[in-house]
C-alpha cells in the first residue's frame, strides 16, 4: 500500500484533485460541469491511504492540480521541494487543464490528463478523467453495415463563432495542436459522404458539458447522449481542447468502441493496456479515410468476436480505466516502476 502525505494546499478557493477526495472518503468538486453526480459515488481506493507525517510516507503528494506556472505557484513548489528534502521523499503533483502538455516540472513525478506523445516526458504519468460509469449495454449483434454515432459540439455557433473557429486553428501552429471541433468536423463530413458506414449523428451548436456553455434541459441532453452511444456499435472519440477525450473513456464504460482520431494522444498506460484491440484508432493524417478504416476493424469479425469486443472494452474500463480503478492499479506498486513499463498486454 503507497502512503500519500498530503502537503498544505498553494490556494484555499480551490478544490483538491479527485484522487485526494475519494481518499478522504468525499464527493469529488465537480465545479460548473455537468454530469459528474454520480462520479465519485461509490468509488474507493484501497492501495493508497493518507498519513500524517512526511517521514510516514513514501511520497508528498501536492493535493491541487497546477493548471500555469506563476510565480506565486512557483514559490509554492520550492517550498514543498524543501519539504521533500528533508524528509528525502519525491512529490506527486497533478497538472490540469487543456493546455496542461505545455506544463513541465521536471524533478517531481507528474499526473497528467492530456499530453502529446512527441511532448510526453519520462516522468509524466497519463492518467484518465473522472467520468461517469454510464451502464453495462447489451452487446450489439452483427450487421451487415455498423452505426457510427457521434452526440456532441460539431457546429460553430453563428458567424462569430465560425471566426473565432478559423482564427484558433491559424494560431495552433501544426495541425495536430488544432481544436478538437477541426478535426470532429473532418470525421463527420467523410462518415457522411460514406456507403460503408450507416450514422447516428445529433451535431450541437455548443458544449453541452458544462452548466455555462449548455444550450437546453441538462437531464434531456444526457438521455439523448447516453442513447446515442448505446444505440450505435462504434462512437467518434476525437480530442477536445485539450489532447484527450471525455467520451472516449464514456463509450467504453458502456461497452462500444470508440474511434480515436489519434492526434498524436498519449494514453493512460499505453505500454501496459493495449489498445488496439477494443478501439479503432485513426491517425489524423488519415481521417478522410475514417470509414474504411472502421470497416475494415468490423468486417474481419466473426458475431461473436464482435460480442466479445464489447464486453472487453467495458472491462477494460471497469477493471483499469475508471478513476478509482485505474489508481487501485496505478497505486498498488511504485510509481517508478510505471514509469519504466512499456511491455504490452491484453486487456
Amino acid at each position: 500500500m503507497t502512503k500519500l502525505f498530503l502537503t498544505p494546499l498553494f490556494d484555499p478557493r480551490k478544490p483538491v484533485v479527485a484522487l485526494v477526495s475519494i481518499l478522504r472518503g468525499e464527493a469529488p468538486a465537480v465545479g460548473s460541469t455537468l454530469f459528474l453526480t454520480k462520479a465519485g459515488q461509490a468509488t474507493v481506493v484501497t492501495s493508497a491511504q493518507l498519513v500524517s507525517s512526511p517521514t510516514e510516507a513514501d511520497y508528498l503528494l501536492i493535493p491541487q492540480a497546477v493548471t500555469a506556472l506563476t510565480p506565486a505557484v512557483n514559490r509554492y513548489l520550492d517550498e514543498i521541494r524543501e519539504l521533500a528534502k528533508v524528509a528525502n521523499k519525491k512529490i506527486i503533483v497533478f497538472i490540469g487543464g487543456d493546455l496542461s502538455h505545455n506544463i513541465f516540472i521536471d524533478d517531481m513525478i507528474v499526473l497528467k490528463g492530456s499530453q502529446y506523445g512527441r511532448l510526453k516526458r519520462a516522468n509524466e504519468i497519463i492518467v484518465p478523467p473522472l467520468v461517469e460509469d454510464l451502464v453495462e449495454a447489451k452487446p450489439r449483434p452483427k450487421a451487415n453495415q455498423l452505426v457510427v454515432g457521434f452526440c456532441g459540439w460539431a457546429a460553430p455557433g453563428g458567424g462569430i463563432g465560425w471566426l473565432k473557429y478559423w482564427l484558433k486553428n491559424l494560431k495552433s501552429g501544426s495541425v495536430v495542436f488544432r481544436k478538437g471541433l477541426y478535426f470532429r468536423r473532418r470525421a463527420i463530413k467523410a462518415l457522411k459522404q460514406s456507403n460503408l458506414v450507416k450514422t447516428n449523428f445529433l451535431i450541437r451548436r455548443s458544449f453541452s458539458g458544462n452548466l455555462k456553455t449548455a444550450s437546453g434541459d441538462p437531464a434531456k441532453l444526457r438521455r439523448e447522449y447516453i442513447e446515442n452511444i448505446i444505440n450505435s456499435d462504434f462512437i467518434l472519440a476525437p480530442k477536445g481542447d485539450g489532447n484527450f477525450s471525455l467520451r472516449f473513456y464514456e463509450t467504453l464504460s458502456t461497452g462500444r468502441i470508440p474511434v480515436l482520431i489519434d492526434t498524436d494522444c498519449a494514453l493512460p498506460l499505453e505500454g501496459v493496456i493495449n489498445y488496439d484491440e477494443v478501439i479503432v484508432r485513426v491517425p489524423y493524417q488519415k481521417i478522410g479515410q475514417v470509414a474504411e478504416l472502421i470497416n475494415n476493424w468490423y468486417q474481419q469479425l466473426s458475431p461473436a468476436e464482435w460480442a466479445e469486443k464489447q464486453k472487453s472494452a467495458r472491462r477494460l474500463f471497469t477493471e483499469r480505466l475508471r478513476y478509482d480503478q485505474f489508481f487501485n492499479l496505478l497505486l498498488a506498486r511504485p510509481l517508478e516502476d510505471w514509469l519504466q513499463a512499456r511491455s504490452s498486454v491484453g486487456v
